[in-house]
């Protein structure tokens, strides 16, 4: 027994929070390589959770320095968001601009983003996109697009506040220190596919017809 709230119910049922998962962890194992190749060191990122919640509590949730990539997911409908702490974001953008200094770090004091540097940001974010393409590809055939990126979270109204999202959030670790990045879906977007967010129609996919789950899955 449990508490159900009926101002914000539950849209995705457990087996397909699962396979969404399954789908971001692959997305992890890609952004690992990535996100390490861009700054030069050995990092990891992994899933750390997956929630349901209205798009206000979301960005309530968030710090204002974050950075906000407004992605079209064609041939889905409307749009979903990437955030990234300000931790991560500086550190790419200090790889982008050739500024990575020896003993690399996720901790620092909270900062804004200028213009200039979400517009470097842009070619950041586009190289984390051929991987969101190829870990749906078993479920839905997406081709990401990056709309921009925002420094404030009020410019990245995607969606009704009230609007439920299924919200993937994936911590980045590199040493001691972590951050986080968060992959923010609207229901509205993910609707049309929803009845394929199965584990058995992803295992089918992966593995071929009559596959099963492997031992520990």
């Amino acid at each position: 027994v449990k508490r159900y709230d009926f101002k914000r119910p539950d849209k995705f049922s457990r087996e397909q929070v699962r396979t969404i998962q399954m789908i971001h962890e692959v997305t992890a194992r890609g952004l690992t390589t990535v996100i390490s190749t861009r700054v030069g060191t050995s990092l990891e990122v992994n899933v750390h959770a997956v929630d349901q919640l209205t798009y206000e509590e979301f960005i309530r949730s968030v710090p204002e320095e974050s950075a906000f990539a407004v992605v079209e997911v064609p041939p889905l409908r409307g749009t979903m968001v990437i955030e990234i702490d300000d931790a991560l974001a500086t550190l790419l953008l200090d790889a982008a601009c050739g500024q990575m200094p020896e003993g690399q770090t996720l901790a620092g004091p909270d900062r804004m983003f200028a213009e200039i540097e979400a517009l470097i940001l842009n070619g950041v974010v586009d190289d984390f996109l051929p991987i969101m393409r190829e870990s749906w590809a078993n479920v839905v055939a997406i081709e990401p697009a990056l709309g921009a990126v925002e420094t404030n979270p009020r410019n990245a109204m995607i969606v009704p506040p009230t609007e439920m999202i299924i919200l993937v959030s994936l911590e980045v670790r590199l040493g001691e220190d972590s951050s986080f990045m968060n992959f923010a879906y609207p229901y509205l977007t993910i609707e049309p596919i929803v009845r394929k967010l199965r584990p058995q129609y992803w295992y089918t996919q992966v593995r071929g017809p009559g596959s099963k789950p492997l031992l520990g899955e």
